[in-house]
């Protein structure tokens, strides 16, 4: 025997399929480097730099819009300022202390 045998649609074939996907982006920020200002996104490690923090936050916006996940913006000190989500998320993800705007 390969093993026990589930039915289709069952909870076991969902996380045995989610366990098999490829893992995206947890996460993507806005954070101040340097002179300016870098989009990361957490789980791939990617960064891409902008001279102005409103270009970074249109392209983390756009890039959170596109994975469905959420984009907290940090400010020059480094404390989160605002978190927007774009679904895909638990329904209990709180972000305690962040005002969230969707």
């Amino acid at each position: 025997m390969t093993g026990r045998q589930t039915k289709p649609g069952s909870v076991c074939n969902k996380i045995n399929f989610l366990r098999r996907r490829p893992r995206m982006t947890f996460n993507i920020h806005v954070i101040a480097h340097g002179d300016g200002w870098a989009v990361v996104a957490t789980g791939t490690g990617n960064r891409t730099y902008f001279r102005t923090e409103e270009q970074a936050v249109a392209a983390g916006t756009d890039r959170a819009k596109n994975e469905g996940v959420p984009l907290w913006i940090h400010g020059p000190d480094g404390q989160v300022q605002e978190r927007k989500s774009f679904g895909h998320e638990p329904r209990d993800v709180s972000g305690k202390g962040v005002r969230s705007q969707e």
